[in-house]
């Protein structure tokens, strides 16, 4: 019997569910390998990601000069003493003013002895200088025009300075500054110079 002729309007309709569509993968995840499988998981960088040998630098520190830990308790007790001084002269504007004004230096200098005492860092690609109270200056060895002692007679003696000479700035540095004699610094430094 022909069906069609009773029901001519009946088609059969089936639902057809599509699949969910598949998860997205992380662009730094290992893709899933079987457990016993002797290949390592590898991980696949999308096209546009940096690669990580930009985003780590690496710098071979030969050696580095900060300022000694005596130097930084002198400034210490320098900073309370004016501070007692302050408080002492309260009444006197003028004294105030003046030693509230040396206790803040004082203690501006001992806290970036503190935080950042490194002075004078070497390495094989010329020299890093603390600049300012936090900031610091790269130097290349091509930019350093000379290197040397800087000997001069001053009221309570002679001084020995270590001189930096890089074109439009001097950098001077004295032993309280760098834990070292000039001297032996020089020398390490024209060695490094010299090894590059």
């Amino acid at each position: 019997m022909d069906m069609r002729g009773i029901y001519p309007h009946r088609t059969n309709v089936y639902s057809v569910t599509p699949p969910p569509p598949p998860r997205p993968r992380h662009p730094l995840r290992p893709k899933r390998t079987p457990r016993n499988s002797p290949h390592p998981p590898q991980l696949h960088r999308p096209r546009n990601a940096p690669s990580t040998a930009h985003l780590v630098i690496v710098e071979s520190i030969l050696r580095t000069w900060r300022v000694p830990r005596p130097i930084i308790a002198v400034k210490l007790a320098g900073t309370a003493a004016f501070a007692l001084v302050a408080l002492w002269f309260a009444h006197d504007a003028s004294r105030l003013v003046v030693a509230a004004l040396a206790a803040l230096l004082l203690g501006a200098y001992a806290v970036r002895d503190l935080l950042s005492p490194i002075t004078l860092a070497v390495d094989t690609e010329g020299v890093l200088i603390r600049r300012g109270f936090f900031g610091q200056r790269r130097i290349l060895w091509g930019q350093i025009e000379r290197i040397r002692v800087d000997s001069r007679r001053r009221l309570a003696g002679r001084s020995h300075l270590l001189e930096i000479d890089v074109g439009e700035t001097i950098y001077l540095f004295s032993r309280y500054e760098i834990g070292a004699d000039p001297a032996d610094v020089v020398d390490e430094l024209k060695a490094a110079r010299a090894g590059k």
